[in-house]
């Protein structure tokens, strides 16, 4: 069984230029995003940059917030107000953007579908897809289509485009019902 708190405690060791572990709500997610923020201006980065590092992090705690399970996080962790990890990290070039939480696990297969799938498109391709997700999205196109055409995943595709599809996951099961799922987005900084 994976401890959320100790994986959070091994990544704070890495470079980290910023890390949180706790509750994931829209309030706190600006609090957070702001301080990621100033931290990032310390490393001097091109103001570019920082705004697709930015729209890379919102995305990624906006789907803990979204898609997490703080009630098992809170009975996995023993602790109430855990309801995610959260931790930029600086290594040469890159900056590495990586969150994890608790998910059923009945959602893996579609989650690790959708990932495979992004992943392995190209770039050109996967604005198509990107286009065509938001058109959906806004109602543009027969909401019958396909699950896989949807409308969903578009936070999964504009995270792969901002990082050029250095885009990874990570599933440790728990128990038979949850496991911690870990997002880590590279994005090269220079």
């Amino acid at each position: 069984m994976i401890d959320p708190l100790k994986y959070y405690l091994f990544l704070e060791e890495k470079n980290a230029v910023f890390s949180y572990v706790g509750q994931m709500h829209h309030s706190l997610i600006t609090v957070l995003v702001k301080s990621m923020r100033r931290n990032l201006a310390y490393l001097g980065l091109e103001y570019r940059v920082i705004k697709r590092i930015f729209s890379v992090v919102v995305e990624a705690l906006e789907n803990i917030s979204r898609h997490g399970l703080p009630e098992k996080a809170a009975a996995l962790t023993g602790q109430n107000d855990v309801e995610g990890i959260f931790m930029l990290r600086y290594e040469k070039d890159h900056l590495y953007v990586t969150t994890g939480n608790c998910i059923d696990n009945s959602v893996i297969p579609a989650l690790s579908q959708k990932f495979r799938k992004i992943v392995a498109e190209q770039k050109i391709r996967l604005r198509e897809l990107y286009n065509k997700t938001l058109r959906i999205a806004a109602g543009n196109i027969d909401p019958a289509a396909p699950e896989s055409e949807s409308g969903t995943g578009i936070g999964i595709i504009d995270m792969a485009l901002k990082s050029d599809q250095n885009i990874n996951y990570y599933i440790n099961p728990v128990n038979d019902s949850i496991s911690f799922f870990v997002l880590e987005v590279k994005m090269k900084i220079n």
